[in-house]
């Protein structure tokens, strides 16, 4: 079997270093600082197996995150559900039962149970 080629994010200026450091340190956001984390170790030549290995993470899910930091930058390092939650097509609430999340114009595909009455669309 082939070796898979390597995975690098592209060159990060010291002020987008600096950046990142920040956003480890201060970020109440897990997911944020792991992609920060992940990106930082690429940008110091890590290679993605260690990454992987570092973080407890899949190998596809440190790729991703490189890819998606060279295409978006820092847009990328943030959870994809605030996009969604904040851009006005429905709200946002907890289901219980089933433990998902739903917005307001539909439920999230593979919930089963019928919806409380307290969860009412106003």
């Amino acid at each position: 079997m082939a070796r898979r080629p390597e995975v690098f994010v592209r060159a990060v200026s010291p002020e987008e270093g600096r950046r990142l450091q920040k956003i480890t340190k201060t970020s109440r956001q897990p997911v944020r600082v792991r992609r920060a984390i992940v990106v930082m170790a690429s940008a110091q030549q890590q290679p993605v197996p260690a990454i992987a290995r570092l973080m407890q993470v899949s190998e596809a899910y440190v790729r991703q995150v490189i890819h998606d930091f060279n295409e978006r930058g820092f847009e990328a390092l943030d959870p994809k559900w605030t996009l969604l939650a904040n851009s006005g097509r429905g709200q946002w609430g907890w289901h219980a039962r089933c433990r998902y999340w739903w917005v307001g114009v539909g439920w999230r595909s593979g919930c089963r149970c019928v919806r409380p009455a307290w969860m009412s669309f106003r």
